[in-house]
Order: C-alpha cells, then sequence, then structure tokens
C-alpha cells in the first residue's frame, strides 16, 4: 500500500531539534477543549447489572433482577470534553495532530469464557446517581452512551472509557476477551527527515493512578487496514511512567456492562466508583520508528504479553494469553492521539500557511509543486477531524480567504489528486478562530504586557503560562478576567518566550515576545 504523503503544521513554539531519546514519560497537564460530541440527550430505561448485590463483597453493584433505572446520557453541560494540548515533563507543551484513524478491538474465546461476543464494560462520568443499594432511580451521565467501543476509542472523549482492559476470566464481572487493540492511521504518514523522533508520539491515559501495559508499533497493514507486521520488541509501560492527576478534582463515575448475548445489548449499570485521570507519552523513537519510515499507528497489548516473542506471534492474536487475572488492568480514556512538539513531522512539495486577518483566514501556497495535477481540493475540518472541501483550487491560484470561521479550532490542508488517480495532501494547518479577538503587546516588553480582548469573560479566572524557547513552564498564574489586562514579566531572563492565556479550557491566544 502506498502511504499518502502529508505534512503537519509547525505551532509557534519554536524547539531545537535535538539528539536525545526520551523514554516513555508522564503527562503533567492538559489542555481540554471542546470534542463535538453528540449534545441530545438519549434516555433509556435499564435493568440493573448482570450480577447480584446480596454478596457482601459485591455491595456496591446494582442488583440485576426485579431493577428498574432510567439512564440520562449527555445530561450535564460539559458532555464534550477533548485533550487539544498536553504538557510533559523535561519536553513541554504539544498539540494534537489531526490525523484520521480507526480502532479494532481484538476478541478471542477461552477455556472459561467460550465466547467472542462484542461484550465490553465502559465508564461514564456522572453528575449523580442512585444510591448502590438503590433498585431503581436515574443516573445522571456526563458523556454519550457507548455503542461502539471501536467508535468511541477515536473520539477523544475523556467522559466516557473502559473498564479493566485486557482482564478475560470469569472471576471479574467485567471480562472483555479482549487481547489486543490496534489504532490504525489507515493512510499512513512518512517521518520527515531531520524530525526528532523522540518529540513525536503517543499518548495514553487511563482511569486512576495508571496500570501498566505493552504496546507495539505497527509497521505494515494490508488492504483491509490490518496490522500484518511490528516493530519488535515491544515495549513495556509501567504504572510508573505514568503522570500525576490531570484533572481538578476526581471524577464520579459508573461501571456500565454492555452485552450483545443479554437484555438486547443494552447497556446496564454496575459500580460507582470516583478517579481522577492520568496519561503517558511515548515517543516514536521508543517504538522504534526512524526517520523517513511510514507509520501506521499502534497496538495495546496486555502486560502479560511475552516481550521476548516475534511480529508474527503478536499478529496472531489468538495465541495470547486468554486468562488474565491481575486486578490492576488498564481503564482506557477513549483519548488516543499523537501529539508533536513543535516538530515538522512530515515532508511534503505543497507548503500551506494559514493567518488569521479581520476574522477571515488567509490561506496561502507554493503552485510550483503542483505537477501533473488534475484536481486541487481546499478542505476543512473542526475538532471531529472530518475533511470537508471547501472550495475547488485552480491550477494557477495560490491563495484563497475563508470567510465562514468556525469557533474554536478548524484544520485546513489542500487535496491534490493527480492524473493518474494518486492522491496526495499538503501539510495542515491549525486555526484559533478566538485569536482574532485578541492581542498582546508589545512584542518586546521590559517589565508589563497589555491585553485587549472582547473575547475573554469579565470576572471570570483567566489563567496565563509563560513558555521558554526549549518549550519548559517558567512561569504560571491565574487573573480575573476582563477585556484589558496588565501581565507583569520583569521577573522573566532576558529571552524569547511564549505566552499562553486561557479561559474555561479554551485558548484565547499564543503568541511570542521578546522579553528585553
Amino acid at each position: 500500500m502506498k502511504p499518502k504523503s502529508l505534512v503537519i503544521f509547525q505551532t509557534a513554539m519554536a524547539l531545537f531539534f535535538c539528539q536525545s531519546v526520551f523514554a516513555q514519560i508522564g503527562i503533567t497537564s492538559i489542555v481540554t477543549a471542546s470534542s463535538n460530541l453528540p449534545t441530545s440527550d438519549i434516555i433509556l430505561d435499564r435493568k440493573g447489572a448482570g450480577i447480584r448485590n446480596s454478596f457482601a463483597d459485591l455491595s456496591n453493584r446494582w442488583d440485576s433482577i426485579n431493577t428498574n433505572f432510567k439512564l440520562v446520557f449527555n445530561a450535564g453541560i460539559a458532555d464534550s470534553v477533548s485533550i487539544s494540548d498536553i504538557n510533559v515533563a523535561s519536553i513541554g507543551l504539544a498539540t494534537r495532530l489531526p490525523f484520521n484513524a480507526i480502532a479494532k478491538v481484538r476478541r478471542v474465546a477461552n477455556a472459561e469464557i467460550t465466547h467472542t461476543q462484542d461484550h465490553y464494560s465502559f465508564w461514564a462520568t456522572t453528575l449523580s446517581a442512585p444510591a448502590p443499594t438503590d433498585n431503581s432511580g436515574t443516573f445522571l451521565l456526563d458523556a454519550p452512551e457507548i455503542t461502539s467501543m471501536e467508535a468511541a476509542l477515536v473520539s477523544n472523549n475523556i467522559n466516557t472509557g473502559y473498564n479493566n482492559i485486557f482482564q478475560n476470566n470469569s472471576l471479574n464481572v467485567h471480562y472483555g476477551n479482549i487481547e489486543r487493540i490496534d489504532y490504525i492511521i489507515p493512510d499512513g504518514f512518512t517521518l520527515a527527515i531531520g524530525s526528532d523522533l523522540s518529540k513525536i508520539g503517543f499518548t495514553i491515559y487511563d482511569r486512576g493512578i495508571g496500570n501498566s501495559f505493552k504496546i507495539g508499533a505497527i509497521k505494515s497493514i494490508n488492504t483491509t487496514k490490518d496490522p500484518i507486521d511490528f516493530i519488535t520488541p515491544i515495549l513495556d509501560v509501567n504504572a510508573s511512567d505514568f503522570g500525576n492527576d490531570l484533572l481538578a478534582t476526581e471524577s464520579s463515575y459508573i461501571v456500565f456492562q454492555n452485552d450483545a448475548l443479554y437484555s438486547g445489548c443494552e447497556s446496564r449499570p454496575s459500580i460507582k466508583m470516583s478517579d481522577n485521570l492520568r496519561g503517558v507519552f511515548i515517543s516514536l523513537a521508543d517504538l522504534g520508528y526512524v526517520q523517513g519510515q511510514t507509520v501506521y499507528g499502534f497496538s495495546l497489548f496486555a502486560s502479560d504479553i511475552s516481550t521476548s516473542n516475534g511480529a508474527a506471534y503478536l499478529q496472531d492474536y489468538s495465541n495470547f494469553p486468554t486468562n488474565t487475572s491481575d486486578a490492576n488492568m488498564l481503564d482506557l480514556a477513549n483519548s488516543i492521539g499523537i501529539f508533536s512538539f513543535n516538530q515538522v513531522v512530515l515532508s511534503s512539495s505543497t507548503v500551506l500557511s494559514a493567518s488569521l486577518q479581520n476574522n477571515k483566514v488567509l490561506l496561502q501556497w507554493n503552485t510550483a509543486s503542483f505537477t501533473d495535477v488534475n484536481k486541487v481540493f481546499l478542505q476543512k475540518a473542526s475538532g471531529d477531524l472530518v475533511y470537508n472541501n471547501v472550495t475547488e483550487i485552480g491550477i494557477n491560484q495560490s491563495s484563497f480567504i475563508d470567510e465562514s470561521i468556525r469557533a474554536n479550532v478548524s484544520y485546513y490542508r489542500l487535496k491534490i489528486i493527480k492524473h493518474n488517480g494518486e492522491v496526495k495532501y499538503s501539510n495542515i494547518q491549525l486555526v484559533h478562530s478566538k485569536i482574532s479577538n485578541t492581542q498582546i503587546f508589545p512584542t518586546v516588553a521590559s517589565d508589563m504586557l497589555y491585553m485587549s480582548s472582547n473575547t475573554i469573560v469579565a470576572n471570570k479566572p483567566v489563567s496565563i503560562s509563560m513558555y521558554n524557547i526549549d518549550g519548559k513552564m517558567v512561569q504560571s498564574f491565574t487573573k480575573m478576567g476582563s477585556s484589558t489586562m496588565n501581565i507583569e514579566v520583569n521577573a522573566l531572563q532576558k529571552g524569547m518566550y511564549i505566552i499562553s492565556v486561557m479561559q474555561n479550557n479554551d485558548v484565547i491566544i499564543r503568541q511570542k515576545f521578546i522579553k528585553n
């Protein structure tokens, strides 16, 4: 399969290339935004979970007999929270890259569980729930219902996820027969020569304090988008590799069972819990990728998979252990993606640029790269990462003004179709629409920066962070918002910095300035 050629945008923060390789390390903080998930309420009547609560050790589960619960999904105002940026210790700030991806969950029967039905347990954050001893009541859930595990895994929604992935014996009420999860980038992307692969990588998020698992890089895929080779050996990720708690407080959530064999595949409440979220960054260098190689994604494995076995063993998941009983299984969040610390990830002969001008986006590109080209389309996506054609571009056209700016973030790219049918893409450019309403000045300051904004909500907290040229946070504080704000910088040493201003988890502006 011939991969499509892409280039990923460089963000405003300029980091120096380096050859050091960072091991998998913890994510220290996250920037959240809207994930464009469904927001309409889904109200369903469901029976309780498939176990009895008469047993002493199961007193916090709901009964499956003579119960009647109402589940109200997307009941809250923050029902579509996603991760757009991350901070990693020793590296700095990284941005999520807009790659389309698919997830495939691999299941296999075993001696205890003799079927491979689409059974899984998922968790959803909750605003309120009945007491564990009640046999009826209403669950108000700050998340959508999970009706497809594969689709939800690429939704980037941190309000839902999966309980005890890879725990596959009957001793666990939430067994799932899951032996491998593939996160596949079907088009692949070829790594640019000169990119620092220690600063490009995947992220995994876990409920609780972090549980161990294994991960392998997909080396190639077939025409049905299935992995056919892995880069070996696969990598061990331990609980100690995860970072600190990423949410302000622990989130209450309910664990559900969704079983194709019972109750018409209904989602049934099971356990009420409260945990935080932790994450780990795993670089492409750690996974064994090299410059010029094509990346097709990764696969997650249980911690009892042998690291000494080769790619053929990893490909045939029916040979994996099927009786994992370790209680510390990965509680995987639905936020899986690739992040870049301002690295040029891909190479392309067509370079696209984007800039905001008076609430419009000016897009420009180099037409000299259009050789043997039949058609060119400008495409745009929002947080859902689904690209749609904006307009067809003339072969000699070198710019376009987009007047239909979307809220928050928009992604732009050029789709280039050659006469022989081959499809190529330009790099991808990200635009924060709110930046057009905010200004920070001067660009060279000795003691004070001044910010003017009609986007900031007055009397609501504003988070302000300063990063040095290496991406390290050197200052962070909170102020009450107003249309004009003064920001002291006299404590900073001389040099170039990036200032990041956020409110309600939205990035208002990121801008360079020089402290003299």
